[in-house]
């Protein structure tokens, strides 16, 4: 008995150490599972929100399109097809997500034949308004007003929607009423367009009213026609976001608020019920609703961090063991098996605790006296490189990177080993097979005893969709801004203040001043007619109504009045006033010039006494009437 309590006691403190490292390993392993699950959560918001965005800022490019084309007829009586084919030929050349940009005019009853003519004309075949009925085109019917189609760009593949009569048609003839009577551009409900029936599409109408007349009175809409695919195709580049994407139209009944995808049949109402990330938008006056489905399986992307803690946890548990049993051998060994075993844990709970901070982040480690780099199976995914491909050392992570970004790569690194700053950094990777990709990466310095560096810890993930999404939007906004420069109208965008925000160069040429003078003044400076109150007040108006036409003098660098006939629009997402401008002095000036040439001939005929008779007889066909200047 005796015996058998002393082989006990020996042997009891194993059994401790492998009794506790089972179950402390099993509750790690238990636990990291729940928190792979909200990690994996978080991770879906971050991405599915960066898609949200990007789909808000694709919607808000391309109205942009239709807003310049609209904001230039803003300051025209009339439209003219070769005009309008050009100008929206260079929109078209530059954002591929507008189908086509149209004029749609508002004919009276009986303007309707004299329309179908001149359109006939200028086309050079038969023009006629047209209505759908049953699916198939014909003649539209009678009625009191028509809003046909007058022009279409591009031309090709779009002919049949020459002529259409938008009034036809109740979801096209309610978004022209209600741009109408507000004055706003509208997005119609979704539509099956006259060219293609087979894939839902939405109108933006930007209504055109008339510049003079009381009151004003709308002559035309600018349309801008998208397909609801290729808005979600141009900001959604990954196949597999798409494949869980919503949209739907709040504003629109029950049955028709489906966007995308088309072919839902039954299963909306249990899409719905799933888990996912919502957000609304408001897209000419009616409300969308963005809806971002979790990805179906997320907890087997939690097997690989918690199988890893339970993994680790046995091994500790083993090396306890081993541990142990080597103390009861050798007992003079046991303060330096101690040491050993208090470091192979410090950086195994390390590694664990990054592995299950960063699930589906690349993870990799350092050894800066060994010069071993180790890599986890992500991180060769994200440099486009097979494991047995990478040597494990500094120089071959340096070999993966762009040429233009290793000076900055290897500076990095180098500052956060001497502790100048933290390894946070982005940069390029060049893949074998010649593919660009960005990577963003943080890391850990470890110091020794002595305080130098030994080990880094860090990791890796791509953003390269994050990077190319927000150069397109980028490019897009100096393609506009390229586009309006070209322009023969001045033009120029405020802030609500008043300050000028930029301008082209045909204002500056205008109003003498360059660029960088224009852009450190205000309206007011330039205004020569109104007073900074007035001013002030206009601005307000503008900013309730939407949008504005007016006459009035602009003041030159060199103190000379200009006369300007200009149209202004108030952009609510951003807070800016969109203003385009033409220099109609010489249409004011000539009244003028016919009453000074009148007076000159007076003083001519007065200064040679000329008698009373004769003069009075010549004085009343040199009379004039002075036009005042607005």
């Amino acid at each position: 008995m005796q015996r058998l309590r002393t082989v006990a006691l020996r042997w009891l403190p194993l059994v401790l150490i492998v009794v506790v490292g089972l179950a402390l390993s099993i509750y790690a392993s238990f636990r990291s599972a729940q928190n792979g699950e909200a990690q994996a959560w978080a991770e879906f918001e971050r991405q599915a929100t960066g898609d949200v965005d990007a789909l808000k800022a694709r919607i808000n490019a391309s109205f942009g399109a239709v807003a310049a084309l609209a904001a230039l007829y803003n300051a025209r009586d009339s439209v003219e097809q070769g005009e309008f084919e050009r100008f929206a030929e260079t929109i078209l050349a530059r954002d591929p997500s507008v189908q086509t940009l149209e004029w749609a005019q508002v004919v009276a009853e009986g303007e309707r034949v004299g329309v179908e003519r001149r359109l006939t004309a200028e086309y050079g075949f038969g023009v006629h308004f047209t209505e759908r009925d049953d699916g198939r085109l014909t003649v539209a019917r009678e009625r009191s007003r028509y809003v046909p189609v007058a022009y279409i760009t591009p031309l090709q593949g779009n002919q049949a929607a020459l002529g259409f009569d938008l009034a036809s048609e109740p979801t096209r003839r309610a978004a022209v009423e209600q741009a109408e009577r507000t004055g706003l551009p509208v997005a119609s409900g979704r539509i099956l367009s006259v060219q293609q029936a087979n894939e839902y599409s939405f109108l933006l109408s930007w209504p055109i009213f008339t510049t003079t007349g009381q009151p004003h009175r709308m002559t035309g809409l600018v349309l801008g026609l998208f397909r609801i695919d290729d808005v979600v195709a141009a900001a959604t580049t990954a196949g597999v976001t798409r494949s869980r994407l919503l949209l739907l139209d709040r504003s629109a009944p029950a049955a028709e608020q489906v966007l995308y995808p088309r072919n839902l049949g039954g299963r909306l109402d249990d899409m719905l019920a799933a888990p996912g990330i919502t957000s609304d938008v408001m897209v000419g006056g009616r409300v969308w609703r963005i809806v971002i489905l979790a990805p179906d399986g997320n907890g087997s992307a939690n097997l690989k961090p918690s199988s890893l803690i339970l993994a680790g946890g046995l091994l500790l548990t083993g090396n306890l063991g081993i541990y142990v049993l080597l103390g009861m051998r050798r007992s003079g060994a046991v303060e330096r098996e101690h040491e050993w075993l208090d470091n192979a844990l410090r950086q195994s709970q390390e590694r664990l605790a990054l592995a299950t901070e960063s699930a589906r982040i690349g993870i990799w480690d350092w050894d800066l006296t060994a010069n071993r780099l180790v890599w986890d199976a992500r991180m060769y995914g994200l440099y486009g490189i097979r494991e047995q491909d990478f040597s494990g050392t500094y120089d071959a992570w340096l070999a993966g990177l762009h040429p233009e970004d290793l000076a900055r790569g290897d500076a990095a690194i180098t500052a956060a080993i001497e502790g100048v700053k933290d390894f946070n950094i982005e940069f390029r990777v060049v893949w074998p097979n010649g593919e660009v990709r960005d990577i963003e990466a943080h890391a850990l310095v470890q110091t020794g005893p002595d305080g130098r560096a030994t080990r880094m810890t860090g990791v890796n993930w791509d953003i390269t969709e994050r990077k190319r999404a927000m150069e397109t939007i980028r490019i897009q906004a100096d393609q506009y801004a390229t586009m309006l420069s070209t322009t023969s109208d001045g033009f120029w965008i405020l802030d609500r203040h008043g300050r000028f925000l930029a301008t082209n160069d045909v204002y500056c040429a205008m109003t003498g001043y360059s660029r960088e003078e224009l852009l450190s003044l205000k309206i007011k400076d330039v205004e020569a007619i109104e007073s900074t109150e007035v001013t002030k007040s206009h601005m307000e108006t503008i900013v309730t109504v939407g949008f504005d036409r007016f006459e009035s003098q602009h003041r030159r660098k060199d103190g000379i009045a200009i006369d300007i006939e200009g149209s202004v629009s108030f952009q609510r997402e951003t807070g800016q006033f969109l203003c385009f401008a033409r220099d109609i002095t010489e249409h004011t000036n000539e009244p003028r010039r016919r009453c000074r040439r009148t007076s000159e001939v007076t003083a001519i005929c007065s200064s040679r006494r000329v008698t009373r008779s004769w003069y009075s007889t010549l004085r009343p066909g040199l009379s004039c009437r002075r036009t005042p200047v607005p």
